[in-house]
């Protein structure tokens, strides 16, 4: 747009349309379960009473369905194993509608549990592991593979979430309910992780220490999503050397 202006830039494009194929797609109308179908779990008797409330407090909701739940599953870094996956595939084709719905925070969404299956699923998540509460709060942080899979990472953005999260759980256990906040990281300033539109975000860069450059991470604050379509960006605050950060958290 600064070389050749935005009245070219437009003509290019609809130049550039113009000799584009087009082609006619088939959409496939995903109709809602058969509500009878799905069945009520055995009943079950929670142990932990204090962490199922806390649970069913920030990672369950009512659907508008009469008597159907969906339940939010935080999963940090969104990694699951194979064998742990056919597990829980196996829960949710039993007690469920039988999809996992894949959420924007790396999260997955169990939908239409009956309300009398809750305490049971919650004892098979939990064995599972996934009944951390939290989720899309302040605790529940997005972060793209960085260094560990991307040639194009540079700082270690899934330890530094790991990190992140466990400071927050431990010292600020408060803010497991809190959803206003946003953090997200990614390993590079190609914003996988959506660090740009974060309210507090990180993204993988390098500094200078002397004659060397040293993998670091640059913070910013202030951006988010306001709705319909708008959004606000971010702003760099302050660098980092990554060790300093992982350390500081």
């Amino acid at each position: 747009i600064d070389s050749i202006g935005i009245n070219e830039l437009l003509r290019l494009i609809e130049e550039e349309w113009g000799v584009v194929e087009k082609r006619e797609a088939n959409i496939d109308i995903v109709n809602e379960p058969e509500l009878r179908s799905i069945r009520v779990a055995p009943i079950t008797n929670v142990l932990d009473i204090d962490n199922y409330l806390a649970w069913y407090k920030s990672n369950v909701y009512h659907q508008k369905q009469d008597d159907y739940y969906a339940i939010q599953l935080k999963i940090t870094n969104g990694n699951i194993s194979s064998k742990v996956a056919r597990k829980l595939a196996k829960l949710v084709n039993n007690f469920s509608s039988g999809e996992l719905r894949v959420s924007i925070n790396q999260g997955l969404i169990i939908k239409y549990v009956r309300k009398d299956s809750l305490p049971y699923v919650y004892e098979e998540l939990k064995k599972l592991g996934f009944t951390k509460v939290g989720f899309d709060s302040v605790a529940d942080i997005t972060a793209c593979p960085g260094t560990d899979t991307c040639n194009l990472g540079i700082a270690n953005s899934t330890g530094l979430a790991e990190k992140l999260e466990l400071f927050i759980e431990k010292n600020h256990a408060e803010l497991v309910f809190n959803k206003d906040i946003k953090i997200k990281i990614s390993g590079c300033f190609n914003a996988c992780g959506q660090h740009s539109i974060a309210n507090i975000g990180f993204h993988g860069s390098t500094i200078r220490d002397e004659n060397k450059l040293v993998p670091a991470v640059q913070l910013l604050l202030g951006g988010g999503i306001l709705g319909n379509g708008d959004g606000i960006i971010s702003e760099k605050v302050i660098k980092l050397p990554t060790k300093r950060a992982i350390k500081a958290v």
